[in-house]
């Protein structure tokens, strides 16, 4: 029979620029790491220790899903969770605090420094997992034969037909379906156009650098009285360094809405729906706006 602990596990410290479900996710590798914790040791619910904790059920299971996908911990069903059996001690080490004065942006895409508003994430800790499993299973009901097929390596067609359609619409680009290719980004792109133009021994011209970290821009203007004034941006505004506030990024939601044509009833009613995502129950309503 194995033993319950979860004294070890304090309160998160609501002053530090750590994630909640990170700062779970810490002390239990500490936990592991220092044999508070030894394997086979049951661990809490994530209902359990969200309610002694006084936080977000879905901020637990955001560490503990973390904790599962490196090996820490494993999920016996209705038996809940325990410290995986095959853990030795010393196997998890505490993880390391960054040092004051340290560089903030040399970051990596793994979990301990994800940032808010972070490229290519979702805020793990409160993301909609509930509604996105619900539209995920129900379109996988709907699947026929033919969508477990190998899907067309230039993309799927309804995708390419969409695209084809706007550029004609929005763009005044004559081009069909066909001639439409969907890529995985901008290196299989580059990859394709090379392989279909390019032949062996063949010279290129290259950006030096090449794909920037950060968008960067410069503005010169020489005035009349022969003064010349200079801007530079030197980084890219809304990220790390500099963020978007709130008003901010409410006023370019607005501009892209107007850039797109669309009207301004219909931008606050999307802006209000999105404002309120964390309370819907579904999505349905986005369609009812759509319609």
């Amino acid at each position: 029979m194995t033993a319950k602990k979860t004294s070890h596990i304090p309160r998160p410290d609501p002053a530090t620029e750590t994630p909640y479900y990170r700062q779970i996710y810490d002390r239990f590798r500490s936990a592991i790491a220092e044999g508070v914790l030894k394997p086979s040791d049951r661990i809490q619910s994530a209902r359990a220790l969200a309610k002694e904790l006084g936080l977000a059920r879905g901020t637990i299971e955001t560490a503990y899903s973390l904790l599962a996908a490196e090996g820490y911990i494993q999920a016996r069903g209705q038996a809940g969770s325990i410290i995986s059996p095959d853990l030795t001690p010393g196997t998890a080490e505490p993880m390391p605090i960054r040092p004051v004065g340290s560089d903030p942006l040399v970051t990596s895409y793994r979990p301990d420094t994800i940032l808010p508003f972070q490229m290519d994430l979702p805020a793990l800790d409160a993301f909609p997992r509930k509604i996105w499993a619900r539209l995920g299973a129900r379109r996988v009901r709907a699947m026929q034969p033919s969508d477990m097929m190998h899907p067309d390596i230039e993309g799927l067609p309804e995708l390419r037909a969409q695209i084809a359609g706007y550029l004609r619409v929005s763009r005044g680009i004559d081009c069909s379906p066909r001639q439409v290719f969907v890529t995985s980004g901008y290196r299989q792109t580059i990859g394709m156009i090379s392989h279909a133009l390019l032949k062996a021994g063949d010279r290129v011209w290259l950006e030096d650098p090449g794909y920037p970290r950060n968008y960067t821009g410069h503005i010169r203007v020489s005035l009349n009285d022969g003064s010349v004034v200079e801007l530079r941006q030197p980084h890219f505004r809304g990220g790390v360094r500099e963020p978007l506030t709130r008003d901010e990024l409410i006023a370019k939601f607005h501009g892209n809405v107007a850039y797109g044509a669309a009207s301004p009833q219909y931008g606050q009613s999307l802006l209000d729906f999105c404002l309120n995502l964390q309370t819907e129950s579904d999505v349905s309503a986005l369609a009812e706006l759509e319609a």
